[in-house]
């Protein structure tokens, strides 16, 4: 059980079942995977082309679709998380609530990155500007790299 009090508010108050949680995350990513796995397989053993736009919708391979929206909602879900334990800790544990904030404020990051495709974007203009290739092929790993 994770329960997270206000510091200034005790009578507010979160609580949060860790197992719970997990088991319901790992059965929507269940549940994801195989619509991904039976619309694929019915898609490549009927041959048929209509089942591409369903296939493309729950593929695990493409972006601005279901797993793409779940992928975003986690990642925002967790800097809301982490807002609320940064926003919970004693005024006084400065240090501690910048830390809870700031990984709030990188998880909200990873959440519109996911959804905005920022670090795909980034990939053209930074390969071609360090004319990068091989391992950093995929370029934009080199200004994240840097932002960590």
């Amino acid at each position: 059980m994770i329960n997270l009090r206000s510091g200034s508010n005790p009578e507010y108050s979160i609580t949060l079942s860790a197992q719970r949680l997990a088991t319901l995350l790992t059965a929507v990513i269940g549940i994801l995977l195989l619509a991904h796995t039976l619309i694929q397989s019915l898609r490549f053993a009927t041959g048929n082309d209509r089942l591409y736009g369903l296939a493309y919708a729950f593929s695990f391979g493409a972006e601005h679709n279901v797993p793409t929206l779940y992928s975003s909602l986690t990642l925002l879900v967790c800097a809301l998380l982490l807002l609320i334990i940064g926003l919970a800790n004693h005024p006084r544990q400065r240090r501690s609530r910048i830390y809870w904030l700031g990984m709030s404020a990188i998880f909200a990051f990873l959440a519109l990155d996911e959804s905005l495709q920022i670090h795909e974007k980034l990939t053209e203009p930074v390969r071609s500007m360090l004319d990068a290739s091989g391992a950093l092929y995929y370029s934009w790993v080199i200004p994240y790299s840097i932002g960590v």
